[in-house]
């Protein structure tokens, strides 16, 4: 492998950025017939005949395989390292993780063939101003073809870098939406620093925020707790590297994986990569445990309950380990309503909430039953009910609706790139043309006006605009939403909502009480088979596999508004039925309270 300069043209291009791409035509580094091989939806919109899909082998089908596979055999890898007895807990935890991130490498790499190993082959890397984002942005291939002699890479640095994260609402908007408590643990936080620790009798500490957290901490601090919130200062991190070694059932596991989706020259190859990535995850593991064995050493004076969002990461895995060693009960949230809904989301099972914890706030019954049949832990769920914040989603507080028959449209069309979970078995390129013929044939011809809402990208998957926004553009009757501001606080503006996938943004939608049209897409996110009937005789849904999809779906949103709600209060009945199984069990607005008493009770009698 060589970093070029002055080589040769190059007949076999990998590249994922169309500026880069330019770059590398203006330095004469390719031919008129180099073949460029790319994910991009960008620079495959063009239609270049030299313009190749670098995943072509990824058919519908061979993903959809692909993909289910992942969560079965991390799942077999985790209670492997669990009946070892080489590994621990958190260790165990740690290296099912690995394997389930290691797919996303595992996919890039049966991309490539034989010939990638030995002939003449280029890579166009791209470096931009933010440096931490630049390995996201390119492909992993160069750890896979730096053997080859004839694989040289190129490097343009761009500054077109821009994310698409959601812009904080108005400052009274979120307090209106908050409500009062979170008013309450704003300030309970602040009184914690004031506060001499000597009068604490009993404390929450917080890792992480979400909406049910915020209220059940609330509520624990007019119960008298004291509520304070910690994090791994990485800082203090130190390295002190120990090998930790990865044992051979798991190693044939992973190596019968690689070798059913790999040409045979990348099997050693992609096996050396998980145990080396893995090895140091597990390093990584031993550094977050020392770090808060620091921590909450510290906070050894009084009764100690862990409140966490989010734990299923190799921090929530130490602090998991840590805290059994100091008899400290951790409590996780549930994040969103998705794996009640997905088909698909068995793949990252291992992170489930209730893996690395001792306890478990769900939403409804639901969740709380896939929490427990995925459970390595013995950790328990409590059903509680959604957050105040998700009821507040149908109280027209937060903005002016808009007297125009306005409706909404929520994409979800969240691209992989590099970094991306599965959980669709359609490849960038072709999502992207799937988002692109619901704009032409459906969204764009409707009667009203629609309002294109992007999925917020925090971490960006490609450098280029997404082309399905220069579809938007040239349409009068459609446009992007502007204002980048999560959907949540704006629902109410809107008449009517549609969205695609099994995703948390449904139940903002569902709760917000405005009619919702829901695209399900085998392909992409889709809906748990047994729930469509129950879903389809309570919100409007449409099966984009279904002949003549895109004119039926047409039809129906050209009806006039009035009519829409006409047959969406017919529904009622079976929605809040449909509601109280997979979305929201109580009703009442008192899920904070709930989950406080249980947490009150915990703590008492630890």
């Amino acid at each position: 492998m060589k970093n070029m300069v002055n080589l040769p043209l190059y007949n076999n291009v990998f590249c994922d950025s169309s500026d880069a791409l330019s770059l590398a035509n203006r330095d004469g580094l390719l031919s008129n017939s180099s073949p460029v091989r790319t994910s991009s939806p960008a620079l495959l919109w063009k239609k270049k005949k030299y313009i190749v899909p670098f995943d072509a082998i990824w058919s519908e089908s061979r993903m959809k395989k692909f993909q289910s596979e992942i969560g079965i055999n991390s799942r077999k890898i985790l209670d492997m390292c669990i009946k070892s007895g080489q590994y621990s807990y958190s260790e165990s935890l740690t290296i099912a993780s690995s394997f389930v991130s290691f797919n996303k490498f595992l996919f890039k790499a049966a991309c490539l063939n034989e010939k990638d190993l030995t002939e003449n082959r280029l890579y166009i890397k791209i470096n931009t101003k933010e440096n931490k984002k630049e390995n996201r942005l390119n492909s992993p291939i160069e750890r896979l073809l730096h053997s080859n002699e004839n694989f040289h890479i190129q490097q343009y640095s761009l500054d077109n870098y821009t994310s698409n994260s959601p812009n904080s609402a108005k400052f009274w908007t979120r307090i209106s939406f908050g409500g009062i408590e979170t008013v309450v643990y704003r300030m309970s936080l602040l009184l914690s620093r004031l506060v001499p620790k000597i009068f604490n009798r009993r404390q929450a500490l917080i890792v992480g925020e979400n909406e049910i957290l915020i209220e059940t901490a609330s509520n624990l601090f007019l119960k008298g707790f004291c509520i304070k919130k910690v994090h791994q200062n990485y800082k203090d991190l130190t390295n002190n590297k120990q090998t930790i070694s990865i044992n051979n059932e798991i190693t044939e596991l992973v190596k019968r994986s690689i070798k059913k989706w790999t040409a045979e020259c990348f099997i050693e190859k992609c096996l050396e990569v998980f145990v080396h990535d893995t090895t140091n995850l597990l390093n990584d593991l031993s550094l977050y445990i020392a770090n808060w064995d620091f921590i909450l050493s510290k906070e050894m004076y009084t009764n100690n309950v862990i409140l966490i969002n989010a734990p299923g990461n190799v921090s929530g895995f130490a602090l998991k380990h840590v805290s059994q060693e100091k008899n400290m009960k951790i409590v996780s949230f549930q994040h969103g309503v998705t794996h009640e809904i997905c088909e698909t989301h068995e793949e990252v099972s291992v992170h489930y909430e209730i893996n690395s914890s001792d306890f478990m706030i769900t939403y409804n019954d639901e969740s709380k039953l896939i929490m427990e049949d995925y459970n390595f832990s013995n950790a328990g769920a409590i059903t509680c009910g959604i957050s105040k914040r998700h009821l507040r989603a149908k109280n027209n507080n937060f903005s002016n609706a808009l007297t125009s028959n306005t409706f909404v449209y929520l994409s979800t069309n969240l691209y992989r790139g590099n970094i991306g979970w599965f959980g669709t078995c359609d490849t960038d390129y072709r999502r992207a043309i799937k988002e692109s013929n619901l704009i032409n044939e459906v969204l764009s011809k409707l009667p009203h006006r629609v309002c294109y809402k992007r999925y917020p990208e925090e971490n960006k998957r490609y450098i280029d605009k997404d082309p399905v926004i220069n579809e938007i553009d040239g349409h009068n009757s459609i446009e992007v939403c502007d204002d980048d501001i999560d959907a949540r606080y704006s629902l109410n503006k809107y008449k009517v909502i549609i969205t695609s996938g099994a995703t948390s943004t449904l139940s903002w939608a569902i709760l917000s009480n405005r009619p919702v049209v829901l695209i399900n897409s085998k392909n992409n996110i889709p809906l748990r088979p047994e729930i469509l009937s129950v879903f389809s005789k309570s919100i409007f849904l449409f099966d984009d596999s279904d002949d003549n999809f895109h004119i039926r779906l047409k039809k129906f949103l050209s009806l006039p508004v009035k009519d829409i709600y006409t047959m969406w209060d017919r529904k009622e009945s079976n929605r809040r039925l449909m509601i109280e199984q997979y979305f929201n069990r109580y009703d009442n607005g008192k899920s904070g309270t709930k989950a406080g008493k249980f947490i009150y009770k915990i703590v008492n009698f630890n």
